[in-house]
């Protein structure tokens, strides 16, 4: 299966991603998680990053700026909604066969 092929299936992951995401408040940030290094916030910057950033780098075969992974993606309110716009462009880049 090339990348083409599964393209359906990473527009219906990214759709159910951006759903989660718009489900975690601001007052979850601050919580633990299971991984006693990490917080909600830490695992929220973790999971934009790769799976939205990552993914679009990827599909361009480009280096992941390092601004990006020290970047605090939560500190927007609108994170959510940013997160969901940059794994629509994550997508869109896997949309070409090249």
């Amino acid at each position: 299966m090339n990348s083409h092929d599964s393209y359906p299936h990473m527009v219906e992951c990214a759709a159910e991603a951006a759903r989660v995401a718009r489900g975690v408040t601001a007052a979850q940030l601050a919580l633990p998680t299971h991984c006693s290094d990490w917080d909600v916030r830490a695992l929220v910057n973790h999971w934009v990053l790769y799976t939205s950033h990552g993914l679009e780098h990827r599909a361009l075969r480009t280096p992941l700026p390092e601004e990006l992974t020290q970047r605090d993606f939560a500190a927007d309110p609108d994170w959510a909604e940013a997160y969901a716009a940059q794994l629509d462009r994550a997508v869109a880049a896997w949309a070409d066969p090249a």
